[in-house]
């Protein structure tokens, strides 16, 4: 459970963590994506562009928001010459 915690929440400069951490999101959203699609389109009888369009803005909003939080959390400052 500690070695989870170290990966996915503490904050963390290794740049191997970083590219995993954007990976599991990564593959996780595009999951939640098809899911609600099918979920759309099957269950609820949307026609399949317009489910695609709502899933697609919904998944993109999880997406940066789990973005900022979890793989970029540290502020960056641009230094401007």
């Amino acid at each position: 459970m500690q070695e989870i915690k170290k990966i996915f929440i503490d904050y963390t400069e290794n740049e191997k963590i970083i590219i995993l951490r954007y990976l599991v999101i990564g593959g996780a959203v595009t999951v939640i994506n098809i899911f609600l699609l099918y979920l759309f389109v099957e269950f609820l009888k949307v026609d399949y562009k317009i489910s695609n369009i709502i899933s697609m803005l919904i998944c993109i909003t999880i997406t940066y928001i789990l973005n900022k939080k979890i793989v970029f959390s540290k502020k960056v400052r641009i230094r401007s010459y």
